[in-house]
């Protein structure tokens, strides 16, 4: 039955639009700057005129912060915070004090992105273990188990991003 209906109807050619009726094209950057307009076109399409903040932090001046499930003698400083916008950013400088000990147990919602600056750690995330050394990074779902699973070459201190929505 299908192939008789199908068979009834001719094979469609490809239609195109002769030059003359063809759509123009949105007008490229340099036709902006041209009408008086340095803006760039994504610019026109954003909610920027209702995001005015931002942050800040110059060397050293990090606020410390404890936070909750952190283990004792890793040293977290703020980095930075936004209050507007859905994405939620959580950027920290991570040093682990003399006393530190490996911690494997993290795990919270968002992804994570670490950037070791100094030292030589091995790094779990879930049943992996990664050896990470200066300038080495990981991005990862931060729900699965993770965390130093062997501090080697010490001082440590990394960059740590953490990223999650606004509820």
């Amino acid at each position: 039955m299908k192939r008789q209906i199908a068979s009834s109807f001719p094979t469609a050619k490809p239609f195109k639009l002769p030059p003359s009726l063809a759509l123009p094209r949105p007008a490229p950057p340099k036709a902006v700057r041209r009408a008086g307009l340095d803006v760039p076109i994504p610019r026109f399409f954003s909610d920027q005129p209702d995001r005015s903040d931002f942050c800040h932090v110059r060397a050293g001046t990090g606020i410390v912060v404890d936070r909750i499930g952190a283990v004792t003698d890793y040293r977290y400083e703020l980095l930075g915070h936004l209050l507007s916008g859905n994405l939620f950013v959580e950027p920290y400088l991570v040093t682990l004090l003399t006393g530190a000990e490996p911690y494997t147990s993290f795990q919270h919602p968002g992804l994570k992105f670490i950037y070791l600056l100094s030292g030589d750690i091995g790094y779990q995330y879930g049943t992996r273990v990664v050896r990470l050394g200066v300038g080495d990074s990981l991005l990862f779902d931060a729900s699965a188990l993770h965390g130093i699973e062997d501090i080697g070459t010490q001082p440590v201190t990394y960059l740590s991003a953490v990223f999650t929505f606004r509820r």
